[in-house]
């Protein structure tokens, strides 16, 4: 009976070593899998249609910057300027006439609280002289000059 061979399946030490080794990290992976999917599961995914709080067209930008940037490895600075400028001036044109982004001289842009002002400044001047109209409107174009190169100046 020495000729018995001991069972083929059962394993050395080493083996059962590699195994558990083999179902710990075969374990790890699972849960972490599982956390993954919960994590995806669980992630809020931004509602871009539509516009945000501050009355911006989210859906409109981010289909033109998916639409324009795709491609951006094969962009000229220029190009690129330009997609941005025409982006920027969509989203709030007046941002562009600020200081910083002036080469010359900084060409102001009526603000709707310049605009209401002035529409009460021809109403009150008008009031008052209905008679002189040019005269009324001349003096509101001086005050808007004196005030513009106040700011200039400041």
């Amino acid at each position: 009976m020495s000729d018995i061979h001991p069972n083929r399946y059962e394993k050395s030490p080493d083996e059962r070593s590699i195994y558990k080794r083999y179902e710990d990290l075969r374990k790890e992976r699972d849960a972490l899998q599982a956390q993954v999917a919960e994590l995806k599961a669980s992630a809020v995914v931004p509602d871009e249609r539509g516009t945000n709080e501050y009355g911006l067209d989210v859906g409109y930008f981010r289909k033109l910057f998916n639409r324009e940037l795709n491609s951006l490895r094969r962009f000229r600075p220029d190009e690129l300027a330009r997609v941005l400028a025409r982006a920027a001036r969509t989203a709030d044109a007046s941002v562009l006439q600020e200081n910083e982004f002036q080469v010359g001289p900084v060409v102001p842009v009526a603000t709707e609280e310049m605009l209401n002002e002035g529409v009460r400044a021809l109403i009150t001047g008008l009031k008052a002289f209905p008679e002189n109209y040019e005269q009324v409107v001349s003096n509101i174009w001086e005050d808007m000059a004196a005030s513009l190169e106040q700011e200039q100046k400041s």
